[in-house]
């Protein structure tokens, strides 16, 4: 496919030579390339309109006054409307001066979205995207399906009402926030069409941020969408935070001169987990709060405290909920026509009531009602009820047979965003590949973001899943990607950087993690620590690499947001704790609140003091009353001591409230419960639970499964045989775990196997003995538990004195359970 770049002589040099440069020759319609010396004409121009497939005119006060710019453009919508080879016509402003209602501007080209776009780089990334979409004729049908939008109006109102109120400074930014895909930048977008602060054809750039980045990442992202001059990448870290907040402050002016508008997409940087607004921010409000113009809509997944929304006038706060009754049926039927789909009133009335409020579900009805036919949607209407976990599983399945579009999966999983070159250049520029990717649109699995949708990212709750399914990149994507940083590596010595941001960022993270950090330390933000440290900590458990980068990082602390470099504390306190350093004493004290005791209950996990980790534990959750991972971490403890009861009661609450699909919390909630007696329906919950670790594809539910199905067979069902075959199976596949061993101790002493329970302790105490207080401890158990089978009750008071930091009235309950009692077997319904 071919572009034909329409322009001013004047404008050659500074903008489009470079433009067409990076599109390369024999893609570009372009004077200096195509045209002989002194044969420019009005043929050579009509003959090579004809031939171009996407017409870009760059707007300049230059342009605008170029004779052969206004008859390349007048031919080019001629040829149009006529259906000719050109399929589009893309206008670039790339003067400052210009305005996009100038009236020198055809009012037919007006109606298009015009941006200015001041980076010659970004242009070309630009235009090579419409090219692709023009070969692909890229998802038509996901911008129709788009543009449907029902309800909100008492929000909308509300915005309308604020604008409106000329006592007060017009709010530089509206924060809408609610839960993930309610429909927050849908809001905001309909609440700036309906007082005329955009048109209807206007993209709004879109920004990501998580809660893993800071102000610097604010900086970076804004700058690569090419609205403003460009900055310099280098020495950011270096910066104070005043200096960073004066240089966000410049481009956002400069933002406001253009009458542009951003929105930002924030999952926890700008609003964090605990709802307070982050304090970058809050000195950036100061500095712009009399801007008197909306630069920006932030759409954010966490709500602000209320107090916020009266100390800080000068932005408009509003929180999407869920859609109401009448909305859902509104939004439902507007999906069942837009998939030409007719039911009867009784039927639409049946899926309208398994709707929760979530827009994507209502179409997520519309679409397994088209793919399944009305019967099957009907028997399977528990899809729709299970929206938000069930159908990632049921969109998984799907593709799982298709290796390429599994390896796309692992790609998109392993980018946090990718922008539409960067995916090509990996994958290949293949139809086959296109196909995938646009069903994973058109499934909802991936979406696109940017100033002109350059970038795709998962789902959310998609990206999660793959995540803990352990996906893995295949060979010849890791080469590809490795060429790309050797090159980056190469270029940014040179000053020459990516303008893909999302590439950009990815391969700075790739460079810290391959250990190669003094390669590229000029262009290091707090992030890239931060974001490495991650991967280094969850996926490679690499402790050591995160205690060196947290404390190279914190050297320049007095630069960064307290958040961000809290966040890093967090990781170093972490690794510190499993190293078991007492370094940890020391970086603790600096971090507040229930993350301080937290962070103690699980050094005191970790080194064994099982009764100061409760306490601290307990504390945490006193400070913070919904703290998921300290409830986590508190059922561990509980079922290391065989405090079934409370492990039952904080396992089954992790269960039902914060994840179901987590094997950790299946396999906690699994091992609390096969302990106890007089719990209805014990074993049908035991059963399902089982069920769910089998279909599970997280790459820890494999093992569980095999531990929670063989403890069934033998507590349960009583069946020795495939209770032992199943974990002997365990013992073969995950000879590492000694979890594994210790379930099949258990097993064995169900069935009074005593040669085997010994020959497992002599195993475990070979592998483990001296490790930790933890493991010394666990052979002491184990060994209480043979004394009990064995019936050498007399034993047991001599060996029970050697647990180290047991809670005393624990130690009692052992003494009481297994001296008193030497024949009864621990974890058995007997």
């Amino acid at each position: 496919m071919r572009v034909f770049l329409s322009h001013s002589s004047k404008d050659k040099e500074f903008y489009v030579s470079k433009v067409a440069k990076r599109i390369g020759r024999d893609r570009v319609v372009y004077d200096e390339l195509t045209f002989e010396e002194g044969l420019k004409s009005i043929d050579e121009i009509n003959r090579t309109l004809k031939a171009s497939d996407l017409f870009v005119v760059f707007l300049s006060l230059n342009s605008i006054e170029s004779d052969w710019v206004k008859y390349e453009l007048f031919k080019a919508h001629d040829l149009l409307d006529e259906g000719g080879k050109i399929q589009q016509i893309y206008p670039i402003i790339i003067d400052n001066k210009l305005k996009y209602n100038d009236p020198k501007i055809p009012d037919w080209l007006r109606d298009n979205n015009l941006q200015l776009v001041v980076s010659s780089n970004k242009a070309s990334d630009l235009i090579l995207q419409r090219l692709r979409e023009l070969s692909y004729k890229q998802h038509p049908r996901l911008e129709e399906k788009n543009k449907i939008f029902v309800g909100r109006n008492d929000i909308i109102n509300m915005f309308e009402m604020r604008i409106n109120d000329f006592e007060k400074v017009v709010p530089f930014s509206i924060f809408a926030s609610g839960i993930q895909n309610i429909g927050r930048k849908k809001v905001m977008y309909y609440s700036f069409l309906k007082v005329n602060l955009i048109r209807s054809s206007y993209r709004m750039p879109i920004v990501e941020l998580n809660s893993h980045e800071s102000i610097e990442d604010f900086i970076l992202k804004i700058d690569d969408l090419g609205l403003t001059q460009s900055i310099k990448r280098t020495g950011l870290l270096n910066l104070t935070l005043e200096e960073k907040i004066a240089l966000l402050k410049n481009i956002l002016e400069q933002i406001k001169e253009e009458r542009q508008r951003i929105f930002i997409e924030d999952n926890g940087c700008i609003i964090t987990h605990d709802r307070e607004l982050v304090g970058w921010f809050k000195e950036l409000y100061k500095s712009i709060r009399d801007f008197d113009y909306i630069v920006m809509g932030v759409s954010s997944i966490y709500r602000i405290y209320e107090s916020y929304t009266f100390e800080l006038e000068n932005i408009f706060f509003a929180h999407v909920p869920e859609l109401n009754k009448e909305e859902r049926a509104a939004l439902f039927y507007k999906y069942l026509q837009f998939e030409n789909i007719k039911l009867s009133t009784e039927d639409i009335r049946h899926f309208v009531d398994l709707l929760s409020g979530f827009p994507e579900q209502a179409y997520y009805a519309v679409r397994l009602i088209n793919e399944m036919g009305l019967p099957r949607a009907l028997l399977n209407s528990k899809l729709i009820i299970d929206y938000n976990s069930d159908r990632v599983i049921y969109l998984i399945n799907e593709l799982e047979k298709d290796k390429n579009a599994m390896n796309i999966l692992a790609l998109l999983s392993e980018y946090s965003a990718i922008g539409y070159n960067t995916f090509f250049n990996i994958v290949g520029y293949t139809d086959e590949n296109n196909d995938i990717l646009e069903k994973l649109f058109s499934k909802g699995i991936c979406e696109t973001f940017g100033r002109n949708k350059e970038y795709i990212r998962l789902n959310d709750i998609v990206h999660d899943y793959l995540i803990r399914m352990g996906l893995k990149i295949p060979e010849n994507y890791k080469k590809i990607i490795l060429n790309s940083l050797n090159n980056f590596i190469e270029k940014q010595v040179d000053g020459e950087y990516i303008t893909d941001i999302s590439e950009y960022q990815y391969l700075i993270k790739k460079a810290i993690i391959e250990n190669r950090i003094d390669e590229v330390t000029e262009l290091l933000v707090p992030s890239h620590y931060l974001q490495s440290m991650k991967e280094l900590y969850d996926v490679r458990k690499n402790y050591d690499d995160v205690i060196s980068l947290a404390y190279r990082v914190l050297e320049n602390d007095k630069f960064m947001d307290e958040h961000i470099s809290n966040e890093i504390r967090y990781y170093l306190c972490m690794s510190l704790a499993r190293m078991k350093d007492q370094r940890f004493k020391a970086e603790v004290m600096k971090i507040k609140g229930a993350e301080h005791d937290f962070l103690y209950g699980f050094y005191y996990r970790q080194t064994g003091n099982t009764k100061k980790a409760i306490e601290k534990y307990e504390i945490a959750l006193r400070k913070r009353k919904r703290f998921a991972r300290a409830q986590r971490d508190l059922v561990q403890v509980y079922l290391s001591i065989e405090d079934y009861e409370n492990a039952y009661k904080l396992a089954k609450e992790n269960y039902e409230n914060d994840n179901q699909r987590n094997p950790f919390h299946i396999h906690a909630y699994f091992s609390a419960l096969i302990r106890l007696n007089n719990i209805k329906d014990k074993n049908q919950t035991l059963n399902k639970l089982v069920g769910e670790l089998e279909v599970n594809k997280h790459e820890n539910a494999k093992e569980f499964f095999y531990r929670c199905k063989a403890q069934f067979e033998a507590f349960v069902n009583n069946d020795p045989k495939e209770a032992l075959r199943l974990i002997n199976s365990a013992c073969k596949e995950f000879p590492y775990n000694y979890r594994v061993l210790i379930d099949k101790f258990y097993i064995c002493a169900k069935f009074k196997k005593t040669k085997d329970m010994e020959e497992l302790i002599e195993e475990y105490t070979k592998k483990y003995k001296s490790k930790n207080t933890n493991h010394n401890n666990t052979i002491i158990k184990l060994k209480i538990l043979l004394f009990a089978v064995t019936g050498e009750s007399e034993k047991i008071p001599s060996i029970i004195k050697g647990l180290q930091n047991y809670p005393e009235e624990y130690i009692t309950k052992w003494i009481d359970r297994y001296y008193s009692s030497a024949n009864e077997v621990a974890a058995t319904n007997d």
